[in-house]
């Protein structure tokens, strides 16, 4: 219901005005993108007059950098987004690499196999219904005749001619909810909406997770006893897999000089399903059967040059690494930063030390250097950086190389608590279970 009939989760509010974009791009600009969209099969022109009746609701398309070849689609729905209910899914059990800390191999009998595939603009490939649809119109209205020469064009006007369906067919056309009865718009305009679904869509995310999930789980892939999740702990021993939106990732334990390998199985099967669908990938970002990849935002090791000193190691990619500690200690040489971005730095430290949690006893002051209660993201003020915070933060960027786990150390045996006392510290353990 939530992918074909979106209206049902609508609000009974009106947005406020720094909730949504209040420009629209220039007529020609949208014309040139719809056409971008049309050559794709992506173009829907319809006369539902949004931009009068609800016209918090238009979509702002802007593009945001992916690599040197090409941009990224995304749109700004921040106005719709604010007047539909949260859409509940399975994005909140999405995996993140420090996720994989959980496996943990014995180098002197078993290596790593790590499998990865990657769809190809995934969101672009779903088919809308006509009121989800409807819910991606962009602004402002166009000329009719600027897209007279669009497939799209045609569509409309062969739905415009069509003859009124039976009502076995069509129903009595009682409609569902006042926005059936939006006016049109005035003769010689019409509006464009994108036929997929936008990356910006709040429920974007959960839409694509659920269909891939149900894709793989239809042949097999993602069963409980194996599949990577962050709101439970790993369950699996000789093989671990997960999603995250279009991602699919499998990594398997081979002992040595066996010729078996399951996540190889897995991946294939993963490819099979996908052809057999028509769902198009990036061949060309596959990765099958490696002994070192990129996984879910972790770096995972297992290649002969680390496991041959008895290693194999999980941690966020050095480039983030060592890129984010020269970072740092260029802003530790100044006696102020800015809010926002001592509190981008923070982020991306917290999400390394993840990989190392005992780190994160490095930091306390640096924790409280922004009031976040009164942080607002559009309006950078200076900050002073005192000598303490300045400390925790050069402790941390010399020690980034050490912010690493290794999974070939096993699982300690007894379960630790302590108390949070000042002056005097108290430990228990126990056996685990």
């Amino acid at each position: 219901m939530a992918y074909r009939f979106p209206d049902v989760f609508l609000l009974d509010r009106v947005p406020k005005a720094f909730e949504y974009s209040q420009k629209f791009d220039p007529v020609e600009e949208v014309v040139i993108l719809a056409k971008v969209w049309d050559a794709r099969g992506l173009l829907h022109i319809h006369d539902v007059d949004v931009q009068k009746c609800a016209r918090h609701e238009l979509v702002r398309v802007f593009n945001c950098l992916k690599n040197a070849q090409c941009d990224r689609q995304i749109g700004d729905r921040r106005g719709r987004n604010a007047v539909e209910m949260r859409v509940a899914g399975p994005s909140s059990n999405l995996p993140t690499g420090a996720d994989l800390l959980d496996l943990v191999v014995d180098p002197k009998l078993e290596t790593l196999s790590i499998v990865c595939t990657d769809r190809k603009d995934f969101y672009h490939q779903f088919a809308t219904s006509a009121n989800r649809t409807c819910a991606n119109t962009v602004g402002p209205r166009i000329p009719l005749e600027l897209l007279r020469d669009t497939e799209a064009m045609k569509a409309f006007a062969s739905a415009k001619n069509a003859k009124k369906p039976s009502r076995l067919v069509g129903g009595n056309g009682l409609g569902f909810s006042d926005r059936q009865a939006f006016s049109k718009c005035p003769d010689g305009f019409v509006m464009a909406s994108f036929k997929s679904i936008f990356q910006g869509d709040h429920a974007g995310v959960e839409i694509a997770t659920s269909a891939h999930e149900g894709i793989l789980r239809f042949v097999g892939l993602l069963q409980d006893e194996s599949c990577l999740e962050s709101s439970r702990p790993f369950r699996g021993q000789d093989i671990c897999e997960g999603l995250v939106i279009d991602d699919y990732f499998a990594i398997a334990k081979v002992r040595h000089g066996v010729l078996v390998d399951p996540a190889v199985d897995r991946f294939k099967s993963c490819k099979e399903v996908y052809a057999s669908l028509g769902i198009l990938g990036s061949d060309d970002k596959d990765v099958c059967g490696a002994r070192k990849a990129k996984v879910i935002g972790a770096s995972v090791d297992a290649s002969p040059s680390c496991q041959n000193r008895g290693h194999v190691l999980v941690a966020a990619p050095a480039a983030k690494r060592y890129a984010l500690s020269w970072i740092t200690l260029q802003l530790c040489q100044l006696s102020h930063t800015t809010d926002a971005l001592h509190l981008c730095v923070l982020g991306g430290w917290t999400s390394i030390l993840l990989f190392r949690r005992p780190f994160m006893s490095l930091l306390q002051k640096a924790f409280h250097v922004v009031d976040v209660s009164s942080f607002v993201a559009s309006s950078s003020k200076l900050v002073p950086l005192s000598r303490p915070v300045v400390t925790e933060l050069t402790l941390l960027s010399v020690l980034a190389p050490l912010c690493v786990s290794d999974v070939a150390v096993g699982f300690c045996d007894r379960l630790f608590a302590t108390d949070a006392s000042l002056d005097k510290g108290a430990i228990v353990s126990s056996e685990v279970c």
